[in-house]
């Protein structure tokens, strides 16, 4: 049975970096797709009936109106993969697949399944998902996917309900997160031009985007305190400064041995370990996007997070957008399928 790995982290915190990082290692296959299963399931209050009762036809309504699954046979469809990871990549990427094969075996696997747990399913769906994508790689022990949705209660579901699973939580500052949407968001068809929908720091603050990112990571802390060896926290100024000390780190974590792959790599084009493109990206990307006072002012509200002293109006507004996540979720991101 395969372990899986889950790179984790807040939106622009690194972990498609680290993917890249990763992959190519022979003990390793990176998913080339993102979370297509776990962020779902994880909102299905009815988990656990459907586990041990085996309704084929109540998972595959879960897999429908809660998680990604299909989204894998629109990329099939299409035959790439849009770019997900920066305007600096390339645009699509190549992706021969065949879902309808995939989705009968995974069914037909499932249905001969003598017992259904998270694991099972987990090792069942990433070892179809490698065998279709790539015949070559489907006796890798391991298997990492990148988590895309950011719902707390994920990291909950998977450590509960898996005994296989790992977490590698990338961390980055909510300063330079900021910054990293704000560059990415065009304003008038321009890319890197300031604005997110042309929304003040302030706006931003009031949203509970601060609030929100602060509260994921405590969490993330606790959760490494409490289950050390299933949950590692590494930054991504670590991975960009000292990259063989931090991919051992993680090598060691996932239980693989180190590899001269990982030693001397490309990422996007450009050299990584030791890379000044990368040191100049990760060291000015704040003071670059933001004023003095707009830096302070984020600041300010990090502390308040930090301590529990943010505003009722921000904690509500924070606690709106999860739970709008969830609703949207619920009806299904693939409603049009």
């Amino acid at each position: 049975m395969k372990d899986i790995v889950i790179l984790d982290g807040w939106w622009g915190s690194g972990k498609s970096t680290l993917r890249g990082v990763l992959d190519g290692h022979p003990e390793l296959m990176v998913c080339p797709v993102q979370d297509s299963i776990c962020g779902g399931c994880s909102l299905q209050s009815k988990w656990s009936q459907i586990m041990e009762s085996k309704d084929l036809g109540e998972f595959r309504k879960t897999l429908w109106g809660y998680t990604d699954y299909y989204r894998v046979e629109q990329h099939a469809s299409s035959g790439n993969l849009s770019n997900l990871s920066g305007a600096k990549q390339a645009d699509i990427t190549p992706f021969v697949f065949s879902f309808t094969r995939f989705d009968q075996t995974f069914s037909e696997q499932l249905r001969m399944a003598d017992v259904w747990s998270l694991d099972v399913l987990l090792d069942l769906y990433y070892s179809l998902f490698s065998e279709n994508w790539s015949h070559t790689r489907q006796d890798v022990p391991r298997i990492a996917v990148t988590m895309d949705n950011n719902y707390p209660m994920t990291s909950d579901f998977l450590l509960k309900n898996s005994s296989r699973t790992k977490f590698i939580w990338v961390d980055r500052p909510s300063e330079d997160i900021l910054a990293v949407h704000v560059k990415r968001k065009p304003v008038d068809g321009q890319i890197g031009t300031r604005g997110w929908g042309k929304m003040s720091i302030s706006s931003l603050i009031r949203s509970g985007y601060v609030f929100e990112h602060e509260r994921r990571r405590e969490k993330v802390k606790r959760l490494a305190g409490q289950h050390p060896d299933r949950v590692q926290i590494i930054t991504l100024r670590e991975l960009v400064e000292k990259t063989a000390e931090t991919v051992h780190k993680v090598t060691d974590f996932i239980g693989m041995a180190p590899h001269p792959i990982l030693e001397s790599f490309t990422y996007m084009g450009q050299p990584f370990p030791g890379s000044e493109h990368y040191l100049e990206r990760l060291n000015d990307l704040g003071e670059n996007v933001f004023s003095k006072a707009e830096r302070d002012q984020i600041s300010r509200e990090v502390i308040r997070s930090q301590k529990g002293l943010a505003s009722p109006f921000i904690q509500m507004r924070a606690l709106r957008s999860s739970v709008g996540n969830a609703i949207r979720t619920y009806r299904g991101f693939c409603s049009g399928c």
